[in-house]
This record gives C-alpha cells, sequence and structure tokens, in this order.
C-alpha cells in the first residue's frame, strides 16, 4: 500500500511538471543544454555512494566511453584502434547489459551457498484496514515528498531520498527506538519514497534529457535506440509519447500492486532458496540482450567486458552509475557546446553570457569545492 501511495503521488507530480518544464526548456539554447548537462553530471557526483573523488572517476571514464567512434562533426575516428566495429561507438545496450547485468553476477558470486532465514515459519496476508491506512498517512506524504522532490534532482535517486526520508520520520517519532525492530512507519516510509521516486525521476529525463537514476538511464537508452531524440524538444514533437510514458508508469504503479500482493508467497520462497539459482537465468537473458543489439557476437564481447570492468569499479568502489550517465550525457554535452561555439565564432563567454547560466556554473563550483573540501577533510 505504501509502494502504490507514492506510487501514484509522484506520477502526479510528474504530469504536472513535465509539461510545464517541457515548454520551457524547449526555448533553450545549446549553450543552455550544455551547461544543464555539466550540472547534471556534478550532481551525480556529489551525490552517489562514496566521495565525490569516485563518483568524478566514473563520470570522466563515461564521458571517455562517450567519445569513442566518428566524429559527429568532420566524421574523424576517435579512439577506434584500427577496430572497424568501434567506428560506430560502444554499444549502449551492450555496456548497460555488462554493468546491471553481468557484473552483479559477478559480484555476487560470494553469495553462492547462501539463503534467507525466516524469522517466523508463519506468513499470512492481510488487506489493511482504511483506519489503518489512515493513521500512516504522514509517514507515506513525509516519504512520498521526498521521494520526488529528491528523486528530480539528477544523480540523487531513490538511494538518497529514502535514507533522509527514514531519518526525518524517525526524528518526529515521539518513540524513536522503535525504528529498526518492525516499526510500520519506518517500512512505509522509504517504500513510498521510493516508488514516488520514480515519478520524479521522470521529470528531468523527459523534460531535459537528464536521467534522474540509473533506472531512467536504461530509459533514456531504450529511447535512443529506438530512435528517439530524448532532449528539451521531446515534449514538443513527441508529446503523445511522453504522456504514453506517463500513462505506462501509473498502469506499471497500479499493476505491480496486484503483482505483488499474488505473488509474494512465491517471492519468500525463491528467497529461501540458493541465490547462485538466478545466476543461469541472468547470464542467458543478458548475452541475448546483447546479441540482439547487432545480431552479431561483438555486443556479446563489449557486455562480457564491461561486466568486468563493472565488477573491479565496484570493488574499488566507484559506481557505475556515473560512468553510465557520463556515456548518455557526454556526446549531448559536446554537440551542444560545440554548436554554442560555431553560432559565437568561439567565443567562450556565450556561457556565463546570461544569469542563470553563470549561475548554474557558480553552483558547479560550489558543488565541487564543497564536496572535495568535505572528502580531503575526512580523510
Amino acid at each position: 500500500m505504501g509502494s502504490t501511495y507514492g506510487g501514484v503521488f509522484g506520477w502526479i507530480i510528474a504530469v504536472i511538471f513535465v509539461p510545464v518544464l517541457g515548454k520551457i526548456a524547449v526555448n533553450s539554447r545549446p549553450e543552455d543544454l550544455a551547461v544543464i548537462g555539466m550540472l547534471g553530471l556534478t550532481m551525480v557526483s556529489a551525490f552517489v555512494r562514496g566521495n565525490m573523488i569516485r563518483g568524478l572517476i566514473g563520470v570522466f571514464i563515461g564521458l571517455l566511453i562517450g567519445t569513442i567512434g566518428q566524429d559527429a562533426n568532420d566524421g574523424a575516428a576517435r579512439f577506434t584502434f584500427g577496430i572497424d566495429e568501434l567506428g560506430n561507438g560502444i554499444p549502449f545496450a551492450a555496456a548497460l547489459v555488462g554493468f546491471f547485468g553481468m557484473a552483479v553476477v559477478l559480484s555476487d558470486i560470494k553469495e553462492i551457498g547462501s539463503v534467507s532465514e525466516l524469522v517466523s515459519q508463519k506468513v499470512s496476508l492481510v488487506m489493511p484496514k482504511l483506519r489503518e491506512v489512515k493513521k500512516y498517512w504522514k509517514c507515506m506524504t513525509i516519504g512520498s515528498l521526498y521521494g520526488t522532490l529528491v528523486g528530480a534532482i539528477p544523480g540523487v535517486g531513490a538511494e538518497g531520498s529514502t535514507w533522509v526520508a527514514y531519518a526525518t520520520v524517525k526524528n518526529r517519532d515521539k518513540n524513536p527506538e522503535r525504528f529498526g525492530q518492525g516499526a510500520p512507519e519506518g517500512i512505509l516510509t522509504p517504500e513510498s519514497c521510493n516508488n514516488a521516486n520514480n515519478g520524479g525521476t521522470m521529470v528531468p529525463m523527459l523534460t531535459l534529457g537528464i536521467p534522474g537514476d540509473g533506472s531512467t538511464a536504461i530509459m533514456l537508452g531504450a529511447l535512443v535506440l529506438y530512435g528517439v531524440d530524448p532532449g528539451v524538444t521531446l515534449m514538443r514533437d513527441q508529446p503523445a509519447l511522453v504522456y504514453a510514458l506517463l500513462a505506462g508508469l501509473l498502469i506499471s504503479t497500479i499493476i505491480m500492486f496486484f503483482i505483488g500482493w499474488f505473488t509474494c508467497p512465491m517471492f519468500i520462497h525463491v528467497l529461501k532458496q540458493d541465490r547462485a539459482w538466478l545466476f543461469p537465468f541472468i547470464l542467458v537473458l543478458a548475452t541475448l540482450g546483447a546479441f540482439s543489439c547487432s545480431n552479431s557476437m561483438y555486443p556479446v564481447y563489449v557486455a562480457l567486458a564491461f561486466g568486468v570492468i563493472g565488477y573491479v569499479f565496484e570493488l574499488c568502489g566507484i559506481s557505475v552509475v556515473p560512468i553510465v550517465l557520463g556515456i548518455i550525457l557526454g556526446p549531448v554535452i559536446e554537440a551542444n557546446a560545440r554548436m554554442a561555439l560555431i553560432t559565437s565564432s568561439g567565443d567562450w563567454s556565450v556561457f556565463v553570457s546570461s544569469w542563470w547560466r553563470a549561475g548554474m556554473l557558480g553552483l558547479i563550483g560550489l558543488l565541487l569545492a564543497s564536496n572535495l573540501y568535505k572528502t580531503f577533510k575526512q580523510d
């Protein structure tokens, strides 16, 4: 119930703000989009888990990967090393499969043989009564607000908003020691928050072409694969697609309630089994997904390579989310920055020629300075 409440709440926010921001974004100039993209990457670096140095490393790696292939302006080959397949760049779907599929299997190999234990062998599901739902509406609303507001900030995602919402409700509670012992508020708050987050992350993705988290990064990649330009012109050129995506978000939220309700016993059964049972299914589906990019083995090899790279990065504490966002936003930032310089005859001051562009660059500098200071102070 908490997840459904948060999902519908986030959907309402997305429906309200996507058209409004879409109209504003469509009037943006190339220099505006370049600065917005840089701000998004900076936020990703600042708010991912770990310190900002690791986040920046991931972003720069993603930017480098995004430069592989032919230059969009003059057609020159960049970092292809004489390999013809690299002329079209790294297959984005294969990179996603490697980072989010195969890397997970490699990192979870150590979990082979481990199973979850139930605290109670008797599990029953009962639909809560209306008065019980009304009793907890405050914690669900707080979680939903944090999910939508924080989720709209690129790079923060559910990972940051859920903890903030949980801490807020816990500090407001008269008996905070109940949290961690099965308090309903401690479950309802993060559950409503992470589902409301879905609506929040859709706002920057559909209006600016900037994914809010890893999930919307995958959605953005799917749009690119289908030839859709997921930028500021999306709302103007294909409004039907935007509203179809928003309608799908609401429908999926409602359907997931029933799926979760009826399949919960099955999930409990799966969690009691050896986790290694899932590995073959994940690897087979990941391989098929990579192969379907071009019906050849080349994307499969790319996915395997990125799976190993993603696993190594996770061992080093570097999240793969900044890398994926760097791959997506890198070409967008480059194309708009070069277009801005061409139209301004190479005048770099065009990036600070308006107060709000200068303000965003100042915010980028402030984020970098404050987070780097905190990082070095902790070390």
